[in-house]
């Protein structure tokens, strides 16, 4: 125990110099990127995608388990990215619920919710104005690392059988 105690006091110091670095560092952060320039920086970081209406981009990510497709929205003032896991079947027994909920305690700022159809996502939205180009990229591939990560255990909790993401038809009514 004697020893915990100074490990705890220089994590505790460490944490705080994080802290006073993350607040003295918007000064000299990049310009918030605008929506109007999302393909292109996915283009520039070689992210397969497609524009298929506005203010919506279809990122085709890289995954081990089953290939993530992260969707970027743009809506007001916040950028939205989700990653469309599958549709969760009507026999989805109830430790998979808890698993869910159990899952967005753990994850800090990332969200796995359910839609009207269903249609279980992995989520996380981050305002505009604090939005610059590393973060935009960082966001789209951490959450198709995340989901695909996740994938295999929710899958299995939820008595699913198929191929991962949800039915193309949902997404209109999704969003």
């Amino acid at each position: 125990m004697s020893r915990l105690v100074p490990c705890l006091r220089s994590l505790a110091v460490a944490f705080l110099l994080i802290g006073w670095a993350v607040q003295a560092a918007p000064a000299a952060a990049e310009a918030p990127l605008p929506p109007s320039r999302f393909s292109q920086t996915l283009q520039a970081a070689g992210l397969k995608h497609t524009h298929p209406k506005p203010d919506t981009w279809k990122v085709e990510a890289q995954g081990s388990n089953f290939t993530p497709q992260v969707l970027i929205l743009q809506s007001g003032k916040f950028c939205y990215f989700l990653v469309p896991l599958f549709k969760v079947p009507a026999n989805a027994s109830a430790s998979f619920y808890q698993h869910v909920l159990r899952l967005n305690g753990d994850l800090p700022q990332v969200k796995f919710c359910l839609t009207r159809q269903d249609n279980l996502y992995a989520a996380y939205e981050v305002p505009l104005r604090l939005l610059d180009e590393g973060e935009f990229l960082a966001c789209t591939q951490a959450l198709a690392i995340l989901a695909d990560r996740n994938y295999p255990e929710l899958k299995a909790k939820a008595r699913y059988v198929g191929e991962g993401g949800v039915p193309e038809s949902d997404f209109g009514k999704d969003f």
